[in-house]
């Protein structure tokens, strides 16, 4: 009884922490490290048994760190050469020598969490949908607009980048991040979260609750998160269900879409950013990320920020895009090998490989969910610069739900066998 209690206490705390991930961003750091990674520290030594067995039983989970420890040997061995070669120390590699157990824990924590009650994975999405809905109200046209900044700016100011101003914020909305873009890492993975719930009720609320973070997805005015939620809801319309709801789902869809339509026409200047490619920052992906592959492949082992610098001023002579000079690759996959080498990399598409493969023992649906879910997150991660494994910790909950689901599959295997 004592010990059921206290699972559901931690479960209860590890809900609170994931779904806030983002929100006390420079609030509250003790000796460099946010609180919040303290209490994840805690839990997850306080587990450390059931940590332990799920490495011993759980294959996936056990390949999973597998690579982790790849990537940080990659990271000191990169280090190292920056250091002898270059003679750069890069403060931001080193930080990431301390984000890299993270990378462990948080995930691990979500599938306990999940392991413990499905309904968990519910909590968050309800949490998430309440800090989504203040970035609803963000947006002009409402009529709560000025007290969701308010809220924003008064009770969640400490997470804003001094340099920016409040009017430069106030363009695009961000719900409680510290701006749009770490917003759009928590959308795509709520999307994500949103789906496979609805695969697993078949519950009509989850397909509104998608579209309902693709409004604000829309009003965030980032491409990328739009395209990843498109290719979701898609995903869910022409799933093949012959239960239930495909002709509600239809119709749900049309009406929101004409809805949407509509406010798109009535606020077309606010939302034109999403309608062109025209504008500066869409222009200059392709060239960031031409010279990103030309600044790896000429130092597959390791490129410091100073050396990278130097990349970039004879590229810019080429393109003469200014993004160049300024800007990193834009792209997530591609700053994998910025971050650990090329040789990380090329591990980690390999894997992704090897998990292509791998998740076909698994059942249809779930199978086309996992694939699905890996393109809307790619979709909108190589269009900015952090991804699983560089500070985007949003996706962890897919991870989580990829253990889960492993997990269920070798238990039924077991079960199967015994009989």
């Amino acid at each position: 009884m004592i010990k059921k209690f206290i699972s559901t206490l931690l479960s209860f705390f590890i809900v609170l922490l994931i779904s806030t991930e983002g929100l006390f961003v420079n609030a509250y750091n003790i000796m460099g490290i946010a609180f919040y990674r303290w209490l994840e520290l805690l839990i997850f030594l306080y587990l450390i048994k059931d940590f332990l067995l799920t490495f011993k039983t759980n294959h996936l989970f056990r390949l999973y760190i597998y690579i982790l420890i790849y990537f940080y040997i990659f990271l000191l061995f990169k280090i190292i050469i920056i250091f002898i070669y270059q003679l750069d120390i890069e403060s931001e590699s080193m930080r990431q020598i301390f984000r890299i157990p993270f990378y462990v824990i948080v995930p691990y924590l979500i599938f306990y969490a999940i392991k413990q009650n499905l309904n968990n994975l519910k909590i968050i999405l309800f949490i998430l949908i309440i800090i989504y809905t203040v970035a609803f109200f963000e947006f002009p046209v409402t009529p709560f607009t000025d007290l969701a900044w308010h809220i924003r700016f008064d009770y969640f100011g400490y997470n804003v980048d001094p340099s920016m101003e409040h009017s430069m914020l106030k363009t695009r909305v961000s719900a409680l991040y510290s701006y749009a873009i770490p917003f759009t890492y928590s959308l795509i993975s709520a999307g994500i979260l949103t789906t496979y719930l609805f695969i697993k009720t078949e519950n009509m609320l989850y397909f509104i609750v998608l579209i309902f973070i693709g409004i604000v997805g829309a009003m965030s005015l980032t491409r990328s998160v739009m395209i990843g939620i498109v290719i979701l809801l898609l995903f869910l319309i022409f799933l093949r269900n012959k239960k239930r709801n495909n002709s509600i789902k239809y119709l749900v869809s049309i009406i929101i879409i004409f809805v949407i339509g509509m406010q798109y026409l009535n606020n077309i200047d606010s939302f034109s950013r999403l309608s062109t490619d025209n504008d500066k920052s869409a222009q200059g992906r392709l060239p960031l990320a031409i010279t990103g592959i030309y600044a790896v492949t000429m130092n597959p082992l390791g490129i410091s920020q100073k050396h990278y610098q130097d990349y970039k001023q004879e590229m810019y002579l080429i393109y003469k895009n200014d993004n160049i000079l300024y800007n990193s690759s834009h792209n997530g996959l591609l700053n994998l090998a910025f971050e650990y080498s090329l040789l990380a990399l090329i591990v980690f598409l390999l894997c992704l490989y090897y998990f292509h493969k791998y998740i076909y023992k698994y059942n249809d649906t779930i199978r086309k969910f996992i694939i699905i879910s890996i393109i809307a997150y790619l979709s909108h991660a190589m269009l900015h610069n952090n991804f699983i494994f560089i500070k985007d910790f949003s996706i962890f909950i897919f991870v989580g739900i990829i253990f889960y689901e492993d997990y269920l599959n070798s238990s039924n295997k077991q079960l199967n066998s015994l009989k």
